[in-house]
């Protein structure tokens, strides 16, 4: 009987510390695993706020994304400019090339595009004595229109090539008045020097990006001309010839572009 009762005292005992020993270990485990889950949580927060950190440093892309189709370019010829600006003396040739202004419109995708240039001068003066005054009157108009397609050859460079048509007017008209006093009439005298012509050819330009909106420039062509001149001269026939040129200009015009 004594016996007996020690062996269910022990087996209580032995139960008893069996139950305590699985709740420390579950407390144990409870414990770990809410502390793996806590370092769990604080290890995903840290992650994203570095990930997002990461995405809202990422830099800028430099190369523009090009999002227009169509491109705009004007420019001005600036060698008188330059003249005035870099003042070395003597005396400049003139560069040949009478277009003051020009304007293309040109694809964004394929470069291909339409070229106008336009040049137009005029002069008058007078001369002469109060008894044979003289006035000088020069205009001229030069127009052109062509096809033409830009590329880039390199980060700041580009250029073009293309064919263009071409319209020359000009006139040069002296009147001179012969004051022959006594109570005689004046008599008046014009000459008169015109020219008309058309041509083609081609044309080559050569572009440097200063910023993304202003460009240098320059150009060189190869231009075929046929004119047809006359002179009148009062009271005397007129004279009519049609001369003919082939012209290359040299790239030593400079022109400021700036593109919209």
């Amino acid at each position: 009987m004594l016996l007996q009762r020690f062996i269910y005292n022990k087996e209580g005992r032995c139960t008893h510390a069996n139950n305590q020993l699985r709740q420390r270990l579950g407390k144990s485990i409870n414990w770990n695993i809410k502390r793996w889950y806590a370092g769990l949580c604080l290890l995903l927060l840290i992650s994203m706020t570095c990930y997002s950190q990461d995405v809202t440093q990422v830099p800028v892309a430099t190369e523009v994304v090009e999002t227009k189709i169509m491109r705009h370019y004007i420019g001005v010829q600036a060698n008188q400019l330059l003249r005035q600006l870099l003042n070395f003396g003597g005396t400049s040739n003139n560069v040949g090339n009478p277009y003051l202004l020009t304007y293309a419109i040109n694809s964004t995708k394929s470069g291909v595009g339409l070229n106008f240039g336009l040049g137009y001068t005029y002069n008058s003066s007078s001369n002469g004595d109060p008894i044979t005054p003289r006035t000088t009157t020069d205009n001229s108009l030069s127009l052109r229109l062509g096809i033409e397609k830009k590329f880039t050859i390199g980060k700041r460079w580009f250029s073009s090539y293309g064919l263009d048509f071409l319209l020359d007017e000009s006139q040069n008209k002296t009147e001179t008045t012969f004051n022959q006093g006594n109570g005689f009439p004046a008599n008046k005298t014009t000459t008169e020097f015109t020219n008309n012509g058309t041509g083609l050819g081609p044309r080559f330009t050569l572009n440097f990006l200063i910023s993304d909106k202003i460009i240098l420039g320059t150009e060189a062509n190869y231009y075929y001309r046929s004119f047809t001149s006359t002179q009148k001269v009062t009271n005397q026939p007129d004279q009519t010839n049609n001369p003919k040129s082939f012209t290359f200009a040299v790239p030593a015009v400079l022109y400021v572009i700036l593109k919209f």
